[in-house]
């Protein structure tokens, strides 16, 4: 189990003795978010990077990439068929291929920081500050679908 702090450190507990068994000190401000994507875990921080971090020799873990193109906190992690989707306080979301690093696509509709995202097959849902949810269209056109304000729903 990896575990995200406001220390800027992961940790990685044993989950039978509960011990930590490492400490990940990579990220130099807290520790927002985490997700996991096939063996990897994906770490997000106010220092405005996103860490990918790999199991490497005697099951110690090794940060992998270090995705770089936020303007200000990574607030919200989820993952979809190889890619990384980022959430941010600069209000936008980022879609990063998780094995190369690259950047796929900025989806820019919100106002202010995006606080959660949920993938749901070929969708992806973004939560944000400015009271809206909004539904996004995941590969391809990366096209934002609908909007849900705060209001509609009472």
């Amino acid at each position: 189990m990896i575990s995200g702090h406001g220390s800027c450190k992961l940790r990685v507990w044993n989950v039978v003795t509960g011990a930590c068994e490492q400490v990940l000190e990579e990220h130099t401000a807290s520790v927002y978010a985490l997700a996991v994507s096939g063996s990897r875990v994906v770490s997000g921080s106010g220092d405005e990077s996103i860490k990918v971090w790999a199991m490497g020799a005697a099951t110690l873990w090794t940060c992998e990439k270090t995705l770089l193109g936020h303007e200000d906190h990574v607030r919200s992690l989820a993952v979809w068929r190889g890619k990384v989707l980022s959430g941010s306080d600069d209000s936008t979301i980022r879609a990063w291929d998780v094995g190369t690093g690259a950047l796929d696509a900025t989806l820019a509709g919100h106002d202010k920081r995006v606080d959660g995202l949920a993938v749901h097959e070929d969708r992806l849902f973004s939560a944000s500050l400015d009271g809206t949810i909004r539904v996004w269209a995941l590969g391809g056109t990366w096209a934002a679908l609908q909007t849900v304000a705060r209001d509609v729903c009472g």
